[in-house]
């Protein structure tokens, strides 16, 4: 085990490290227990087995940096990745699988949405963040990981006007914590890479004005709660499409304010339980209300067809209504 013996220092200088050697290998365990910062700049690239951050401690991976991790991290501290417009990366060793525990908090801040968590070696890995916050605008997963974000897991897009991207690989993600857009950020949760979310316990959100979460690129959002409240909503984006799938994982809820955007559908399927006010928006081009057969709809809510003609409520077997 290297022990962090610097203040805020390099990661790459021996001397703050004791036993002074860097902690740079598929066997290596690397310890910042001291309240100080270890930190990757200016092209460095370093691979840990295990990483373990106390409270009041600091990783910090800097533009063009990336830190590899192949068994497990111990955060309870900070970890930062920070870039200034090149990518800075917090990597999952290729192929394996990462436990992420600790109760820290690691936070995307760079300049550019250029700040990744994912395997960018083999695109098959997987972390599974036990109790972690992960906060802030960049990309998590980028197709190119699998992700279990286990009951006490936060995501959260909280940078005002900046976006969160989560895309696993077509492993997929599965979520019994929370999912979130705060204080006017953007969360966009993206099936391009054909993964399902799984979200059975979890909460999808989008709370406070201006805040919103997307679902784009064909994704599939099996069970559990989605809730825009407080001025916050959660949106299917022009141009894509989404599931709600309330038959695999049990029923979805539909809460406070959801949006079907112009030129975007929503498929429902499943027990779909409506307790806010589910609004098809077309603003010319068709916005579409999919019911799959023998779907279910509960809760008292609303479906509202906005002003245009090209809003469309149609099952998937019989021809589109107009609204």
């Amino acid at each position: 085990m290297a022990n962090w013996v610097g203040a805020t220092g390099n990661w790459g200088i021996a001397a703050n490290w004791s036993p002074a050697t860097v902690p740079n290998g598929a066997l290596a365990d690397a310890n910042i227990n001291n309240g100080g910062t270890a930190a990757l700049t200016g092209g460095q690239a370093f691979t840990v087995a295990t990483l373990e951050i106390t409270a009041t401690s600091f990783v910090s991976i800097g533009d063009n940096s990336a830190l590899t991790v192949a068994t497990s991290i111990y955060n309870a501290g900070t970890i930062l990745i920070g870039n200034s417009g090149n990518i800075a990366g917090l990597n999952i060793a290729g192929g394996s699988t990462v436990t992420l525990s600790g109760g820290g908090t690691i936070v995307m801040g760079g300049s550019t949405a250029n700040d990744y968590i994912r395997d960018a070696a083999a695109s098959t890995g997987k972390l599974i963040n036990v109790d972690n916050l992960i906060q802030g605008v960049g990309h998590v997963g980028n197709g190119q990981l699998a992700f279990d974000n286990q009951a006490h897991g936060v995501i959260n897009a909280n940078i005002a006007g900046g976006a969160l991207t989560v895309q696993p690989n077509s492993a997929g993600l599965t979520n019994h914590g929370i999912l979130e857009a705060t204080i006017g950020g953007n969360l966009v949760i993206s099936g391009a890479s054909l993964g399902q979310f799984g979200n059975s316990g979890g909460q999808i959100l989008a709370s406070g004005a201006n805040s919103v979460v997307d679902l784009l690129g064909g994704v599939t959002v099996a069970g559990g709660l989605l809730n825009g409240s407080g001025g916050g909503v959660i949106t299917t984006v022009g141009g894509g499409s989404a599931t709600l799938d309330g038959s695999t994982q049990g029923a979805v809820t539909i809460a406070g304010a959801f949006v079907v955007n112009d030129n975007s559908s929503l498929q429902l399927k499943g027990t779909v339980s409506i307790t806010g006010n589910l609004l098809v928006n077309s603003l010319g081009n068709f916005a579409d209300l999919r019911i799959a057969d023998g779907t279910t709809l509960t809760g008292g809510g609303s479906i509202t067809l906005g002003a245009q003609l090209d809003n469309r409520l149609f099952g998937l077997s019989v021809c589109p209504m107009s609204s």
